[in-house]
């Protein structure tokens, strides 16, 4: 267990020390786009939550509405009497 853990130590050391700038250079390739896909990611919840904010209004009119017109039967007649009678 000591060895893994030296060996860890050992190889973060030489990674700190390294010059060469290779890990600079991915990190700031990769944090863009990790940036990015978060931001998606919010994007697309919030127009998710919206649409089912749009949805939930738009059945309880149409269930306000057919209240209204007393359609709570499987009639469909009966609108069509509605609709004329006015």
């Amino acid at each position: 267990m000591t060895h893994v853990l030296r060996t860890i130590r050992n190889e973060l050391s030489r990674l700190t020390l390294a010059c060469d700038g290779n890990i600079a250079i991915i990190f700031g390739l990769t944090v863009p786009v990790l940036i990015s896909l978060a931001g998606l990611g919010l994007d697309s919840a919030s127009f998710y939550n919206q649409q089912t904010r749009m949805q939930s209004g738009a059945d309880s009119t149409a269930l306000a509405v057919g209240k209204e017109m007393h359609l709570y039967t499987d009639d469909l007649g009966s609108l069509g009497i509605w609709y004329r009678t006015r």
